[in-house]
């Protein structure tokens, strides 16, 4: 079994883009980029395991959206169509 893993920088949380973020989506945030880590797919994450990540993350169902939408509002984050749509 390979071990994965992902850098963060110590100063992630005070990092420009994330400041004023909700800390809900900062948490989606950081599930994301341990997901793609983990299932290197090159920073891209499919819509169902998006959800799955707000599921483990406890986001309310209707914050998810709002979340999300505020990692692309910050820049943290592009919307690419999904070919499992």
């Amino acid at each position: 079994m390979s071990v994965r893993w992902a850098k963060v920088d110590v100063a992630y949380l005070s990092h420009p883009k994330l400041l004023g973020l909700h800390p809900s989506a900062k948490l989606l945030h950081l599930a994301s980029i341990l997901w793609t880590a983990e299932h290197l797919t090159d920073g891209y994450v499919p819509t169902k395991a998006l959800r799955q990540l707000c599921d483990d993350a406890s986001i309310y169902r209707r914050w998810r959206t709002h979340h999300a939408e505020s990692l692309v509002r910050a820049g943290l984050v592009s919307r690419e169509p999904d070919p499992e749509q």
